[in-house]
């Protein structure tokens, strides 16, 4: 018979070697059932070309995200809905693509399908190479699916849905009048509780904003009280106040301010976070513009905490990036320089062959009255700078220059810029500056 202190502890030891059998059986049928990750959708990175032989190989329709780095909704929708799992049940009808279009190998993609707007989202046939759809902005995944689902149904899913795609078309092809009228006949015949209605009505604003600005603002104002609180709302106020603005109305834009005031304040609105920054931007661009300055300021403070606390949430670096444009604006709209130079010094150092970032930098420091180091922030954003984009830092960098006596300096730094860049075909707006910074150039040399 064992000695009572020697059965204890073999007792002990058989109680601990139960006890980490049970452990490591727990374990293993955890690592079992864990669930798999979520499948994200691969996209073709800058290279359209074999997306659309894949495509045409396939028999699918090619979805492309157009994008450029300095856009913010840009990365929005990259970080917070490309990558969403969702996508995934449309892999068997869609190749996805993803084109920087700042990147000169991807100029024959922008001279193919130009853009007003960034980012566009469009669906392409393979086979025609055509835009059946050109949607200017971002949506939230479950009505990215929707509207994509809507496009390769097309025709098929009724006469409404045959009208829809009939405008798509026209917007893509640029006729923005064929457009604006198509968008607004869907309207006409859809009921009120029409499932799409609030996209139809985001979707007119690009078009009617062209061709009727004033229109755009009536349209907006019918349709608000009945759309649901949400992104597609969100971006067609955000559209009619900058008409309303550019127009002048102050009545009409007060009536849009409410309602974007009111959006805002709903916690059950279901916006991206870059959309409600977005509007938060045109309210704030507006009081700024008509005062009073201390509206202004609580605009403005009630943007950056909103940005704030959506920053400290993000997963990651390059998700927290996503606000940092918009946080610096709102940091300069409420007097805070510091603040805003303190963001882009630390996201510089964090993603340092971004230009974006020195490019900000740049400016805040210029606004500061420190032109040696906003120049030198301008040089590394230069360096770094690609594409058409690279005309806009030349441009600011020059600014610099001139305002420290620099003249000299300010014209290499354009005519580098306006070599680099060349004489073919650019987006509209990169057009107008092109052509503005060479008629400088020009008077310069006279």
């Amino acid at each position: 018979m064992l000695p009572r202190v020697e059965l204890g502890r073999r007792l002990r030891l058989l109680v601990a070697l139960t006890l980490a059998l049970t452990l490591a059986l727990a374990l293993a049928g955890c690592r079992r059932s864990a669930p798999p990750a979520p499948h994200v959708v691969a996209f073709v990175e800058d290279d359209y070309p074999a997306a659309r032989a894949r495509a045409k190989a396939e028999g699918k329709l090619v979805f492309v995200d157009a994008w450029a780095t300095w856009c913010h909704t840009c990365l929005s929708l990259k970080q917070f809905v490309l990558s969403d799992p969702r996508l995934g049940t449309l892999e068997d009808r869609y190749v996805f693509a993803s084109i920087d279009t700042e990147r000169p190998g991807n100029a024959a993609f922008v001279e193919r399908h130009p853009m007003r707007s960034w980012p566009t989202l469009f669906v392409l046939d393979p086979a025609t190479d055509v835009a059946r759809l050109a949607f200017a902005g971002s949506l939230p995944a479950e009505e990215l699916v929707a509207l994509l689902e809507d496009v390769k149904r097309g025709r098929a899913a009724g006469p409404l849905y045959q009208a829809l795609a009939d405008a798509d078309a026209a917007a893509a092809a640029g006729k923005d009048a064929d457009a604006a009228r198509g968008y607004r006949e869907v309207l006409r015949a859809a009921p009120t509780d029409f499932s799409r209605r609030a996209r139809v009505v985001e979707s007119l604003s690009l078009p009617l904003g062209k061709v009727d600005p004033g229109e755009l603002v009536s349209v907006v104002l019918a349709e608000a009280p009945r759309l649901p609180r949400g992104n597609h709302l969100a971006n067609a106020l955000t559209a009619a106040l900058t008409a309303a603005e550019e127009l002048g109305e102050a009545e009409r834009g007060d009536a849009l301010m409410e309602h974007a005031r009111a959006l805002l304040a709903d916690p059950s609105a279901r916006l991206l976070d870059d959309d409600r920054s977005s509007l938060y931007e045109a309210r704030v661009a507006r009081l700024r513009r008509r005062g009073p300055e201390e509206a202004t300021r609580r605009e403005a403070e009630a943007w950056s905490r909103f940005l704030d606390a959506r920053a400290e949430a993000a997963m990651s670096p390059a998700s927290r990036a996503v606000f940092d444009a918009h946080r610096a604006q709102a940091y300069e709209a409420m007097g805070r320089l510091d603040k805003a130079r303190a963001l882009v010094e630390a996201s510089e150092r964090a993603f340092p062959d971004d230009y974006n970032h020195p490019a900000r930098l740049a400016r805040i420091l210029r606004n500061q009255g420190e032109l040696d180091a906003a120049s030198a922030a301008a040089d590394r954003a230069l360096a770094r700078a690609y594409g058409p984009r690279k005309l806009r830092v030349a441009d600011l960098a020059a600014s610099i220059e001139r305002r420290r006596g620099d003249e000299a300096r300010a014209g290499k730094l354009l005519d580098d810029a306006l070599r680099e860049i060349g004489d073919g075909p650019l987006p509209p707006g990169y057009e107008k500056l092109r052509a503005r910074l060479k008629k400088e150039r020009e008077a310069a040399a006279r």
